[in-house]
């Protein structure tokens, strides 16, 4: 019984423990010895070729039968008119519109803005000065790297407090769009910016040596614009020692090194 299961009895029927398959070992050597090619136009072989053939056509049929339903399967519901009209999407074949050309009212607002920066330029206590002589010495880098976002974070840590991040943020576009403006112009009113309160900008200038003590300078140009910003700052000779101080302690430690660069995660607006 044991033998009769059919898991057993499968592999059982075709081995030589079935009697009736004793004959195809003898047939088998036979056929080896007496093995010729066949012919051309043998009707078996004809017969083979014919039923390969059949196959491979089916099956190249089915395939091209199915992604041809499918293509126009998707086609139907994502080609539809009103599925994309649904989603926001074009529903036309047309050319696309052109964008509309600047009008002359936008135009006359930047305008308008680009004049008011220029105007402002000497505007701002020390709080600003400092900001902007941080940006200028860093803005040379080219790069949002670590560092650049460190020397924004410690801007708001140390020069911004007393301001919402809205008011911290819009003062540093402010600076930035400044310098783009007209930066030699920009850099000569930072001692002007000093000169309004003289306790602060005390306070500020040491603020700005400590950033640069963080953030470090690396290229030679950012290098140059620390030095001119100490020179602007000449007339203040407290000052001036501040951010030389911060320097000497930079390189002392080692810290002029260049870091490592990583692509930042976030951004400030």
């Amino acid at each position: 019984m044991r033998r009769m299961h059919p898991l057993r009895l499968q592999s059982d029927v075709f081995s030589r423990a079935n009697p009736f398959m004793s004959y195809v070992r003898h047939a088998a050597d036979r056929v080896r010895e007496h093995r010729k090619p066949v012919t051309p136009n043998n009707v078996f072989w004809q017969a083979q070729q014919w039923t390969s053939d059949w196959i491979e056509t089916s099956l190249n049929i089915y395939r091209d039968t199915r992604d041809q339903w499918f293509e126009t399967l998707f086609h139907s519901v994502y080609g539809s008119t009103a599925l994309q009209a649904l989603v926001g999407l074009k529903g036309s074949d047309q050319t696309p519109r052109r964008r509309p050309g600047t009008d002359s009212t936008y135009r006359a607002f930047v305008a308008q803005k680009v004049e008011d920066l220029r105007n402002r330029t000497s505007e701002g206590g020390p709080r600003e000065a400092a900001i902007r002589a941080a940006l200028y010495i860093r803005m040379t880098e080219g790069v949002a790297d670590e560092r650049g976002f460190r020397l924004l974070q410690r801007l708001r840590e140390e020069a911004g407090s007393g301001l919402s991040l809205a008011d911290f943020k819009k003062v540093v576009r402010d600076q930035f769009f400044t310098l783009m403006l007209d930066e030699r112009r920009a850099v000569e009113a930072i001692p002007h910016m000093l000169a309004k309160d003289p306790e602060l900008a005390k306070r500020m200038t040491s603020v700005l040596g400590r950033l640069i003590e963080v953030v470090g300078v690396e290229s030679t140009t950012a290098k140059a614009r620390l030095r001119e910003v100490e020179k602007l700052l000449s007339e203040r000779p407290s000052s001036t020692h501040d951010l030389k101080a911060a320097r000497a302690a930079r390189n002392a430690s080692g810290q002029s090194q260049p870091i490592p660069r990583r692509r930042a995660s976030g951004n400030v607006d």
